[in-house]
């Protein structure tokens, strides 16, 4: 792990181990997640990467994709809930010590970025008729989950909120840790941080900047 967030950082010169490894751990859940569950909802096909061999495939140390050796299995809808606990517990929960040592990062930070990334991927799902059930589901359940063995509430996580601008988005994330994004950023002077709609620090600027921000978010 050590190795591969050194090639990394490569990416990210000068900058702070916590907030290149928070980026790295974004990355790398935005092919999980999606690789993950995706064929859940879509297929009722599933991947238990936390006990089947699975390939990480990386490239200039990115994370670009996850090849399921074993190939998948069938999954009922009955079985989701399990398997999504288990897809955290067993290998995300394994995952966010080491990076938390590595980077000298909060895991609760790493909990979050995981937040973020489950909550903006069933939202893009949402938008296929189809599957609005099972997405909105999967958005259910981590509202009442805990994963016991860890003693985490998911919710403590993640929260929403109503959106200044209900036309761009009626609700909006906001996640309990800020996750360093803006820390790879130069700043630039008259210009914001570079933040996300789900950012603690944007959610404490004026309702004006908010309004701002997030228009400027969804039109870029």
């Amino acid at each position: 792990m050590e190795k591969l967030l050194e090639g990394f950082a490569q990416h990210y010169p000068g900058r702070k181990k916590a907030a290149i490894v928070s980026q790295w751990s974004m990355n790398y859940m935005s092919v999980c997640l999606p690789a993950c569950l995706i064929p859940v909802i879509a297929i009722n096909q599933s991947a238990p990467i936390w006990r089947q061999s699975t390939a990480f495939i990386q490239r200039n140390a990115q994370p670009k994709a996850l090849q399921f050796l074993e190939g998948m299995q069938p999954i009922s809808a009955q079985s989701r809930h399990q398997y999504y606990h288990d897809l955290l517990d067993n290998h995300l929960g394994a995952l966010f010590p080491v990076l938390a040592k590595v980077g000298k990062v909060n895991e609760r930070m790493l909990w979050s970025n995981c937040a973020v990334i489950w909550d903006n991927l069933f939202l893009r799902v949402q938008a296929y008729p189809e599957f609005i059930p099972a997405a909105q589901d999967a958005m259910n359940w981590w509202y009442q989950a805990e994963l016991a063995e860890r003693k985490l509430r998911l919710n403590c996580f993640l929260s929403l909120v109503d959106s200044p601008v209900p036309e761009v988005r009626e609700k909006l994330p906001l996640r309990s840790h800020c996750c360093l994004h803006y820390k790879l950023h130069d700043e630039i002077k008259g210009e914001p941080d570079v933040l996300c709609e789900s950012c603690p620090k944007l959610h404490r600027q004026t309702l004006d900047q908010q309004i701002a921000y997030i228009k400027y978010i969804y039109e870029d």
